[in-house]
């Protein structure tokens, strides 16, 4: 029973794959995460991170016009959206531009692209007014 055991979980393990984020290395690295914060004068950069590491995008909002970005087929393979929340910049300003921040958590080893784009939900991403895109290779 004992060998019967061993075999299974011998084989089990030989299918894992080995580039997932969760559950790898040390307590110490795993505290070594970073949280990398991304605003609009990264658009169209590669960032390369850890494996672990999350992504804090923050892009500014025009939310009393209804504008807001909209994240575009995230790839979810090697990227989870993991919260989306709204910032007031300007206390007591009534349709004032807010700044939306997106929380990011990686998954596996590889590349994912984030793309974004600003418009109106009720005109649709067709007649977006800008776009937003990050490359991101995880190591």
């Amino acid at each position: 029973m004992a060998k019967k055991l061993i075999f299974i979980l011998y084989c089990f393990a030989a299918f894992l794959p080995y580039d997932l984020c969760s559950g790898m290395g040390t307590t110490k690295e795993m505290s070594d995460n970073k949280t990398i914060t991304i605003k609009k004068q990264d658009n169209g950069k590669e960032i390369g991170i850890k494996c672990g590491d999350m992504i804090r995008i923050e892009l500014t909002e025009m939310g009393g016009a209804g504008y807001g970005w909209y994240v575009d087929n995230l790839n979810t393979e090697y990227l989870d959206l993991l919260s989306k929340e709204t910032k007031v910049i300007s206390e007591g300003k009534v349709g004032a531009p807010v700044v939306g921040v997106w929380l990011f958590g990686t998954k596996k080893k590889g590349a994912a692209e984030i793309k974004m784009d600003l418009y109106r939900i009720w005109e649709g991403r067709e007649k977006a007014t800008e776009h937003f895109s990050i490359k991101i290779l995880i190591e």
